[in-house]
């Protein structure tokens, strides 16, 4: 309960921000495109089509002021009924809850914060109810569903989109403008085999190699080492092998674990000593607040009130016995799970840079996999002298002077150095001087290993 009152207290704050920036007037209708936004900003956005159709109908309700407004509210819409129906909550028994929608006297106007309060609980118990099914299923092992627990669901949703994705784009590549009568009369029998194989795959629920990259992404589990890349590159080759060179959703969870394994077994000798410094009493445990000050330390303090309210949950979700204090075990655990959110933030504005330069996805991976083996250290930035390798390899007839002057227009934070959101900048600049391609057909760097 404390917990669900803080949470409140935080979307409170975080919605009067969001309708602040997008300049919105709270009394005033909002519309689906400027909710998504802000569910967004505060982690809450739809991941499938009935939670879309759900936050339409929720919305669409807030806007219809006096229907909201009845101390009994009731779904009217079949769409949004349809689905309540299929999950654990009862939107009329909180209804006259006043900590999650209480109305304010006066002439009538929504009220947006128990309308995103609802869709958070609603979201949150349609996922639920998913993760119940898929467990029933049972098409994943004992172990494994135990290891992720509620993360499953979501991990589901993303593997899912991404396949559909990928089909969808594979069934645009087979939709040339001639017209349906036309496509694939010049492919060979051979090729046509080969693009419908492919495009059944992808339909089936299946990832390729690359693809599976932008999953891993997408989830903060990047490899951060160029150990990691090569542990877990052999690990996803190996899966693939069982399947004509593709990875399924037992595969990636299976993966997903062994990558959190092998960061945790990389950090783990320099976390015992972390640990030990601030264990000041020498309990085997660290206090809430020893522990939020050892993240500090180790650079993944909260940057922002979303942030913060997801670090929030992860601190109570790994406290499973309730004590406020955290063993070496669970700060490991702890760790890696604040690791994962950190780098979720961090990819929103890979991404967002991406967009701009025109890169997709798998273009993002394919330069990251470069710029990890331009990164000899695992110093998680590029110097100018690794710079000038890249520009050398490139064959780019660029002088000191101008890579000086591309390197000043990319690094946004004055650090003197290149980190990866500045290096897709970097590379941009960079194709316009280069004789050979960075990276091969395949994707691979050009750069040795």
């Amino acid at each position: 309960a404390e917990l669900m009152r803080y949470f409140s207290g935080v979307m409170r704050v975080e919605l009067k921000e969001q309708f602040a920036i997008h300049k919105i007037d709270p009394a005033q209708r909002l519309d689906l495109d400027q909710a998504l936004v802000i569910l967004g900003h505060l982690n809450l956005q739809p991941r499938t089509r009935e939670e879309h159709f759900f936050v339409e109908a929720i919305i669409e309700e807030a806007n219809s002021l006096g229907k909201y407004r009845s101390s009994n509210f009731k779904v009217q819409s079949l769409t949004a009924a349809s689905f309540f129906s299929a999950t654990d909550l009862d939107l009329a028994s909180t209804a006259g809850d006043s900590s999650s929608a209480s109305f304010s006297a006066g002439p009538a106007k929504p009220d947006w914060e128990s309308a995103f309060l609802r869709i958070r609980e609603g979201m949150g118990a349609m996922r639920r109810d998913r993760l119940r099914r898929l467990l029933e299923q049972r098409s994943v092992r004992t172990e494994i569903a135990e290891a992720l627990g509620d993360e499953l669901c979501e991990m589901q949703d993303q593997f899912i989109a991404l396949c559909q994705q990928e089909d969808d784009v594979d069934g645009d590549d087979a939709s040339p403008e001639r017209g349906d009568g036309d496509a694939g009369q010049d492919q060979s029998p051979a090729q046509s085999q080969s693009q419908a194989q492919s495009q059944s795959q992808s339909a089936d629920g299946t990832l390729t190699g690359q693809e599976f990259a932008v999953f891993l992404a997408d989830r903060g589990l990047r490899p951060t080492s160029r150990q990691q890349m090569q542990l877990i590159s052999a690990r996803i080759h190996f899966s693939a092998q069982t399947c004509r060179n593709r990875l399924t959703f037992p595969h990636a969870l299976g993966i997903i674990l062994y990558a959190r394994f092998v960061a945790q077994e990389e950090r783990k000798d320099s976390l015992k000593k972390t640990f030990a410094f601030f264990d000041k009493d020498r309990s085997g445990s660290l206090s809430r607040q020893e522990c939020s000050l050892m993240l500090a330390k180790m650079g993944f303090s909260p940057r922002s009130r979303a942030e913060q309210r997801l670090m929030a949950g992860i601190l109570e979700a790994i406290d499973v016995d309730g004590s406020g204090d955290y063993s070496l075990g669970e700060v490991e655990v702890l760790l890696q799970r604040v690791s994962e959110m950190l780098g979720r933030q961090q990819r929103k504005a890979e991404l967002s840079m991406a967009k701009e330069l025109g890169l997709s996805a798998q273009e993002v991976e394919m330069q990251y996999e470069l710029f990890r083996t331009l990164d000899k250290n695992d110093s998680n930035c590029l110097k100018v002298d690794e710079l000038r390798r890249l520009a050398d390899i490139a064959r780019a007839a660029v002088s000191a002077e101008q890579l000086s002057s591309m390197m000043g227009k990319v690094d946004i934070n004055g650090s003197g150095v290149v980190e990866f959101n500045e290096f897709l900048q970097f590379m941009s600049l960079l194709e316009k001087f280069a004789k050979r391609p960075l990276l091969r057909p395949t994707g691979a760097p050009l750069v040795c290993q």
